[in-house]
């Protein structure tokens, strides 16, 4: 059995990619975030921060510590699989759980990743659209408290890639498969050719402009939940569209995209994302 985990800033393509992964009969159907599983991972990343204090009358050693939480994320895994039977391999997706890859890599067998990427300034429209249905519904989170700031919402997109950047993740080697989320909807079959050989599925099923076959959840209800709706799209549960793509040209000032490109030039330079041409004063 393979463990595929799915992380990467929200509003990245992490739900699509999961879509695809999950055409494959041999894996789960299309399940909600493992949202516990993060919480897992934090209380692991508190243990091991305070084992000294607070852990060692009842682990010996930060070993035996790590041995138990092995052990307990094993046990979370396998319910998971079997309450899905009779799939083979799991495909598991939060986009907090980038944080916690090479944990996860020590803590549990036979595990690969996928990690998304996205243009900042397309993800930062995407953000501020959920933080604008949110405030509609009444809610409070974490995007509507930024209050649309380009240089707040920067430093939250930056934040799922600051592992990646400074090179924790290299220890990932040939278990980490990074998707491009512009590549994926403009050459959806070649990138699904890519993952063919990085996690030996046939994903035979899959067709790009198919609605979405395995997924257990009912998006079209999902769009008049008040809690869901913000996060749903047009394109939830529908074929492959490359129409979001350069959207933040006509939703972004030049102000905020100046801010994100600043603030994000990390990660856009890493990716091969032009900025924007300097604009010419006529005076």
């Amino acid at each position: 059995m393979t463990i595929f985990f799915i992380g990467g800033c929200m509003r990245s393509g992490t739900t699509l990619l999961n879509s695809i992964l999950c055409s494959d009969p041999t894996t789960n159907p299309v399940i909600g975030e493992v949202q516990y599983l993060t919480q897992m991972m934090r209380h692991y990343h508190w243990g091991q921060r305070n084992h000294r204090l607070y852990l060692k009358d009842t682990f010996e050693t930060p070993e035996s510590f790590k041995s138990f939480t092995a052990d307990w994320i094993g046990d979370y895994l396998r319910r998971t699989r079997e309450r899905w039977q009779p799939c083979r391999h799991l495909v598991l997706k939060n986009p907090e759980l980038v944080h916690f890859f090479p944990d996860l890599l020590e803590l549990v067998e036979g595990a690969k990743f996928f990690l998304t990427v996205r243009d900042p300034r397309d993800t930062i429209v995407s953000m501020r659209s959920v933080a604008s249905k949110q405030r509609d519904q009444g809610i409070s989170s974490t995007l509507t408290k930024m209050n649309d700031d380009a240089r707040q919402l920067s430093g939250y997109y930056q934040n799922y890639y600051v592992r990646l950047l400074r090179g924790d993740l290299d220890v990932l080697q040939s278990n980490l498969f990074l998707v491009r989320y512009e590549d994926l909807v403009t050459q959806p079959r070649t990138v699904v050719e890519q993952m063919r050989d990085f996690t030996g599925l046939a994903l035979a099923d899959y067709d790009p402009e198919s609605e979405w076959q395995r997924n257990v959840e009912d998006y079209d209800r999902s769009r008049s939940d008040r809690d869901r709706a913000p996060w749903t799209t047009d394109l939830h549960g529908k074929g492959v569209s490359s129409s979001r793509i350069g959207q933040f040209r006509e939703a972004l000032g030049a102000e905020d995209i100046a801010i994100i490109e600043e603030e994000c030039q990390a990660m856009m330079r890493a990716f091969k994302y032009e900025p924007q041409p300097a604009q010419v004063s006529s005076n």
